[in-house]
This record gives C-alpha cells, sequence and structure tokens, in this order.
C-alpha cells in the first residue's frame, strides 16, 4: 500500500496490546511514525478472540498522520497474518466503511 496513515494493533497471548503508528511511502514495509498517537482505551480477550479500542486525535498535528473529518463514507482497509507479526506479509485482507458522525463521536478537549 502505498501513501497510506496506519496503525499496526499487536494482540500478545498474555492479554498485552501493542499499537505501532505506522506510514507507507511505497509499496513495502511501511516505517515507523517517530510519534506514536494512538492510545489503548480499552482491551478485553474473549473466547472468540480479541476487542480492542484504541484512539488517537482528529488532526494529531504529525506531517505523518492523516487528517481525519467528519463525513463519508470513507473506505478503511485491514491487513493481518494470523501466524505471524511480520509487517512484511498479511494472508488475510478485508475493507470497510463507515462515516464519522460528530454526534456519534466522543469529543473531549484537554485541559
Amino acid at each position: 500500500m502505498r501513501d497510506v496513515d496506519m496503525v499496526s494493533i499487536h494482540a500478545h497471548g498474555d492479554g498485552d496490546i501493542t499499537v505501532e503508528d505506522l506510514y507507507s511511502r511505497g509499496f513495502y514495509k511501511p516505517s515507523y511514525d517517530e510519534t506514536n498517537n494512538f492510545i489503548v482505551v480499552e482491551s478485553e480477550l474473549g473466547e472468540d478472540g480479541y476487542s480492542i479500542i484504541i484512539e488517537r486525535d482528529f488532526d494529531t498535528g504529525d506531517s505523518m498522520d492523516t487528517i481525519m473529518q467528519y463525513g463519508g463514507p470513507r473506505e478503511w482497509q485491514w491487513a493481518a497474518n494470523s501466524n505471524s507479526a511480520q509487517l512484511s506479509y498479511h494472508n488475510s485482507v478485508g475493507w470497510f466503511d463507515s462515516t464519522l458522525d460528530p454526534e456519534d463521536c466522543i469529543l473531549s478537549e484537554e485541559e
């Protein structure tokens, strides 16, 4: 994937979650963003797998991050490797659409 803002979520067997902020400028392994703007809000390991909620500001001020905007629909893509945490290969991919509606988003201001 080229010119893509990415997030990588690693769910470790012990319940520990690692979130990495990445970007891709070509069709090769993505680079790590020097500033990780994602945080894990909640994670739970259930019978069917993990449920993970992460958050990030719409506009982080980081040149490597896409500015999120309300409206849509927007197409999102996910990719996974069920056998390894390697970023260079994924054996499962998919797409979904979503619309960011201000009434459905949790907005907060830093104090």
